[in-house]
């Protein structure tokens, strides 16, 4: 086949820490965030609106609010808006950041789906760490209790039906498709 069965993009966006000139890196992690937008356009350019395409990562931006990842939002919809099995604000929250005063729970990583790809999104989640009895650790209330988790970042899931993009691109045929010809 000419065209990938699929496309993925990580993504590692600059930190919102300051930068001479640049508050929380703002223009940095929008001009990153357009990059990415650019290198999709031309990928969906080369091999066409049908093939599907995952952008994942660590945007370091509110992927809610923020206006920064509009360019990506223009090709793409978050997966976590497809087929999730819960939704809610708390439950997308990805990272905690302390600075002198607050604690700020986020939704700064995801993964961004273009449209070939809605129909096999299975679930999108994140993973909460637990304790050696499996239990969920609650979100940490002081930088101590988040310096003992495994990152500062919660792992992002993302379930997809694999076996039908392969076959659109004719790259598998499980056995039960095959027809013998006897």
């Amino acid at each position: 086949p000419n065209e990938p069965a699929l496309i993925l993009l990580g993504a590692h966006v600059k930190s919102m820490n300051d930068r001479p000139s640049d508050p929380n890196s703002t223009m940095l992690r929008a001009a990153q965030i357009f990059k990415m937008h650019k290198i999709a356009k031309k990928l969906r350019e080369k091999y066409g609106h049908k093939v599907p395409m995952i952008i994942g990562g660590d945007f370091n931006t509110p992927i809610q609010t923020s206006k920064i990842i509009n360019p990506i939002k223009q090709m793409f919809k978050n997966a976590f808006d497809l087929n999730s099995a819960d939704s809610r604000p708390n439950e997308r929250i990805t990272h905690v950041f302390f600075d002198q005063k607050t604690i700020q729970f986020q939704e700064i990583d995801g993964f961004f789906v273009n449209q070939p790809l809605f129909n096999h999104v299975l679930d999108a989640r994140i993973y909460r760490y637990r304790d050696q009895a499996g239990n969920i650790i609650p979100f940490p209330r002081s930088v101590q209790a988040r310096l003992a988790q495994p990152s500062d970042h919660f792992p992002i899931i993302l379930d997809i039906a694999v076996d039908p993009l392969l076959q659109s691109a004719g790259l598998f045929n499980p056995p039960e498709l095959i027809h013998s010809s006897r």
